[in-house]
């Protein structure tokens, strides 16, 4: 085979791979792709030393310590729903639906 002819057989295996339903026009390329660019970037942070904590902040500015606070008070209370929040909405609309069956329970 000559080398014209290899190189027309090659093109048209790459025009084929890339219309191809796993060719780079398709999300099923993309994702392990994005996947594996994520993987490898964490691990040059990594290496680099970029994903340690960063150093204490000495002193808090009023802003940062209301900040700070806040934050902390979201995670250690968290959010409780009380049930009879919704008390008269659920009789409201149980009511209605008795009365839309014609019996009141």
């Amino acid at each position: 085979m000559s080398a014209k002819a290899a190189q027309a057989t090659g093109e048209k295996g790459l025009r084929a791979w890339i219309n191809s339903p796993t060719g780079p026009k398709t999300t099923h390329f993309w994702g392990p792709v994005a996947n594996w660019g994520f993987v490898i970037a964490v691990s040059g942070d990594v290496v680099r030393g970029e994903l340690r904590d960063p150093p204490p902040q000495r002193s808090l500015g009023p802003r940062q310590r209301v900040d700070l606070a806040s934050r902390e008070a979201r995670e250690k209370w968290p959010v409780c729903p009380n049930p009879w929040d919704l008390a008269p909405i659920v009789a409201i609309d149980r009511y209605f639906e008795a009365k839309s069956s014609d019996s009141l329970l």
